[in-house]
């Protein structure tokens, strides 16, 4: 049985998206009221994003399916090192469907709409989370595509390796903050590929934050031990702190005399200083995948769009979040980082 096959492609997800917009169609408003349309206009978007990303998603088989096909029509020459090499290669491509097809099992089985009644966000908030969420799925399958038409070389193995994980990530953190309550199983569904979704080979996360200021990794010892602890400001410690370590590791990955150097359009620059895309583009320069620099940055907005989240309901009754969500969102940044990371030590076969 496949790992696509284990799964499910989560087709049910259709039928409910269609039966929501047939409910939401015929619903009576005599009074004409306007929160009610808007309710039926955000109601929309939500289910829009929904399909979009579920597009993204469901198709990306195909895509693995083509990296297969590529990689079955490789007749490497009879030496030890090659065929290690390929066949390496083919272990990477299996798991990278496998980590796929429980990303979109996890989202099959999110109930998007939870997020219009939660007492975390708003109603623009929750688009935001959808709409970032989607454009990661599609650019995901992109990337895919585009590893599948022969880019494989120009990515290294540890950043290809990592681009599921952080698809999957984002959708187990979706997944947990609101799940459907029709489906027990799905925690154990998750739960293996949860425990390992970090290639056991690559390098720890303290390993690289402390390359690049030891101090950030006190930084996250502190957030991490903070989720320990019964305090009602510790949500707001926590991703107070995860986005200054974001910030740290985004700007000193792109030192801004070093970006001025390579770049001076008018465009990577607002108020006289470097954009966040504008150093996103910076550190993916020496790796020729168009593809990979647009999935990095819809992973940094979909990631960072959890993490607002999250510090918004700070801003409402204590205990909004359970230990696990709470776990979820510091893993799901703990993964944008080292992805981050990864990025720029795996520089393709270009170089400076």
């Amino acid at each position: 049985m496949s790992e696509w096959d284990k799964f499910g492609p989560g087709h049910g997800i259709r039928r409910l998206l269609d039966e929501e917009r047939a409910r939401r169609k015929h619903f009576e408003d005599p009074f004409g009221s306007l929160a009610i349309q808007n309710y039926r206009t955000d109601a929309e978007r939500m289910l829009d994003a929904a399909e979009s990303a579920l597009a993204g998603i469901s198709n990306v088989k195909t895509s693995h399916d083509q990296l297969q096909d590529l990689l079955k029509n490789i007749v490497p020459p009879k030496t030890d090192g090659l065929t290690k090499l390929i066949s390496d290669i083919h272990s990477q491509a299996d798991r990278m469907a496998s980590i796929s097809a429980a990303a979109e099992a996890l989202y099959s089985r999110t109930d998007w709409a939870r997020f219009q009644a939660s007492t975390f966000t708003t109603p623009d908030l929750a688009s935001r989370l959808e709409s970032t969420y989607s454009q990661l799925t599609l650019n995901y399958r992109t990337l895919v595509d585009s590893l599948a038409e022969g880019q494989l070389y120009t990515i290294s193995p540890n950043v290809s390796a990592l681009s599921p994980v952080e698809v999957f990530l984002a959708g187990d953190l979706a997944y947990l903050l609101s799940p459907s309550d029709s489906e027990e199983a799905e925690h154990d569904l998750a739960e293996d590929v949860r425990n390992n979704v970090i290639p056991a080979e690559l390098p720890e996360l303290g390993i690289l934050l402390s390359e690049v200021d030891p101090n950030l990794l006190i930084m996250l010892d502190g957030a991490r031990h903070a989720l320990s602890r019964d305090n009602p400001e510790r949500v707001r410690h926590v991703t107070t702190t995860l986005r200054e370590i974001f910030t740290q590791v985004l700007h000193h990955l792109s030192p801004e005399s070093e970006l001025i150097a390579w770049s001076t359009e008018p465009e990577n620059f607002s108020n006289g200083r470097p954009t966040r895309r504008a150093r996103l583009l910076f550190i993916v320069r020496h790796i020729e995948s168009k593809q990979l620099s647009t999935f990095l940055e819809s992973d940094v907005k979909a990631a960072l769009a959890f993490l607002d989240a999250f510090h918004a309901g700070t801003h409402g009754p204590p205990g909004n979040f359970t230990d696990q969500q709470l776990r979820a969102m510091l893993v799901r940044m703990e993964g944008l980082l080292r992805f981050l990371l990864e990025v720029k030590r795996g520089r393709g076969n270009g170089g400076d």
